[in-house]
């Protein structure tokens, strides 16, 4: 062990990460973003005391976690993997990056979380009541809520724009729209049902519902030769 109790790691990536914690000022920088580093990561055993930070550049980081990857892989896929996501992935060889989607891949696998941990059934039941209800500080709301009026004029303006002259998802122009919808004239929207036990004709399959009581669905399938009886009757259309 060591003065920062870090396990030993492959060579000669461990050296290195040693002289590189070892090098970097224990201190606050004056100027630029910085970031909060766990000498010994949490994944380790490590803890939050300040002789286990070390204040560093975002660029530091990155070399961090990258040396910490090479000297442990398992774990240390997951936190170096988000920082590629943060920082840049082409600073990695294009073996460096599958192996890296690799190993992160296995640590998520099973009943994990994104970081490749577990959580007790106890945990999760607590996380989902503090959720419920009005305490989800998503309750009732939708993305509309958080901007503001002319944010959402202008947002709704560029949608409508950018769909103007395309094609509509479901495929159909407005010409075969116009010929279904002449196709559809003249036609009845509804078509009578006989109940062949009773004689009784109904306008149509929700009132023959309501008065027997027999399901929509079920009607619907029993004329279309479906299923054999619905509400226990046999019907038709008629």
């Amino acid at each position: 062990m060591n003065q920062f109790n870090l396990p030993l790691g492959e060579e000669p990536y461990f050296t290195q990460y040693m002289e590189f914690i070892q090098s970097r000022p224990l201190i606050l920088y004056e100027t630029g973003k910085t970031h909060k580093h766990h000498i010994l990561p949490k994944s380790l055993k490590g803890d939050n005391k300040k002789n286990n930070l070390i204040i560093i550049t975002i660029g530091d980081h990155y070399d961090a976690h990258y040396l910490l990857w090479k000297c442990y892989g398992g774990k240390m896929s997951i936190a170096f993997h988000l920082m590629t996501t943060l920082q840049n992935k082409n600073k990695l060889t294009k073996e460096e990056y599958a192996l890296l989607q690799k190993q992160t891949s296995n640590n998520r696998k099973g009943n994990k979380n994104a970081l490749g941990f577990n959580h007790s059934k106890e945990l999760k039941k607590r996380y989902s009541e503090e959720r419920k209800g009005n305490k989800n500080p998503m309750y009732k709301k939708n993305a509309f809520d958080f901007m503001s009026n002319e944010t959402e004029k202008e947002w709704k303006k560029k949608q409508s724009e950018s769909k103007k002259g395309k094609v509509p998802s479901h495929g159909f122009t407005p010409a075969i729209r116009n010929k279904l919808s002449m196709g559809r004239k003249n036609k009845p929207n509804v078509q009578r049902v006989l109940c062949i036990e009773t004689g009784i004709i109904y306008k149509s399959i929700v009132e023959a519902s309501i008065s027997t009581k027999a399901s929509k669905g079920s009607i619907g399938k029993v004329c279309k030769g479906q299923r054999q009886t619905a509400g226990k009757l046999h019907w038709e259309y008629a």
